[in-house]
């Protein structure tokens, strides 16, 4: 099978397996194929054995192959076998491809097997990565329920229009429709997903970012800074930051990697935490804005001790 028939093929088998309610029409929309084109996708897949039901309201949907098991767990879709082969060609798929870590999720979920995607932090933000993608595929809305907002500090509710997901499906990045701005929401604090049946209107709107190495996410850099640490800064370095280690070099006793930031919080949680391994060669503010979170933290524990 060629690589953009086995991309559709997965895609399909995603779409009708998840719990999403699509028409022919939103399967025709979310494929870019043709009504004819779509029949013949759907009749290969009977033919091979899978089961396609048109329920009520015009949804297309797989039926499970482990009937005694449906009533215990209603996302499942395939059998054991199936679901090795769906692995193997799902591993096929370059690593780019964005539908990837998804159908590795879908299928972690749905059989508990960590082997099928090790990647992923958390299981059950699996079936939430499914609607966002199903959502970007189609371009609808979704309702983000129960969002644990750090700078907020409670939870709360969004309408948004996702359109990408990053990082292995860890950040989403999504037009606040309330708030009018594109925003990037992290995928471990998402409650519910549910997909709305209003498509985007705001697409003209919707931005893409760019991470520096530390995984914060902006339009510009805020700074080019160069590090200057010792062996144990350098492994530490490459082993919690992967995309950093392809502009890092020795010189003498020393490590160094210099680049551009987007943002203060990641580098800084860096270099605060090894303090004492690393310095900050070049970058002036960055400089000023770790040594105004060393006097919040002195200010801070030297008032708990006076409490004492």
């Amino acid at each position: 099978m060629d690589q953009p028939k086995q991309e559709r093929t997965l895609t399909l088998l995603y779409l009708l397996g998840g719990n999403l309610r699509l028409t022919f029409k939103d399967l025709m929309d979310g494929l870019g194929l043709s009504r004819r084109s779509l029949h013949r996708y759907l009749a290969t897949l009977k033919e091979h054995g899978y089961k396609i039901k048109r329920e009520a309201g015009g949804v297309y949907r797989l039926q499970s192959y482990v009937p005694e098991q449906a009533e215990e767990d209603e996302n499942i879709v395939f059998t054991l076998e199936e679901a090795a082969l769906l692995s193997h060609l799902i591993e096929g798929l370059d690593n780019t491809h964005e539908l990837k870590p998804t159908l590795q999720c879908k299928l972690s979920s749905v059989f508990h097997d960590q082997t099928v995607a090790p990647f992923i932090d958390h299981p059950w933000n699996a079936k939430n990565v499914g609607v966002l993608t199903a959502a970007i595929r189609l371009h609808r809305q979704v309702y983000l329920q129960n969002y644990k907002c750090s700078w907020k500090g409670k939870a709360s509710d969004y309408v948004l229009e996702p359109y990408q997901l990053n990082l292995n499906c860890i950040d989403l990045w999504a037009y606040d429709v309330a708030q009018g701005r594109c925003k990037v929401f992290k995928l471990s604090r998402i409650g519910i997903v549910e997909m709305l049946p209003q498509g985007w209107k705001y697409e003209k709107l919707h931005r893409q970012k760019t991470y520096d190495v530390f995984h914060i996410a902006g339009d510009a850099p805020l700074e080019h800074v160069k590090l200057r640490m010792s062996l144990k800064g350098r492994n530490l370095l490459v082993e919690e930051y992967p995309m950093a280690a392809d502009r890092v070099w020795a010189d003498g006793d020393f490590w160094f990697r210099e680049g551009d930031v987007y943002g203060f919080c990641g580098v800084g949680r860096f270099v605060l935490g090894l303090s004492d391994v690393v310095d900050v060669v070049e970058g002036d503010k960055l400089r000023a804005w770790l040594a105004a979170r060393v006097e919040q933290m002195r200010e801070k524990f030297s008032q708990n001790l006076s409490a004492k």
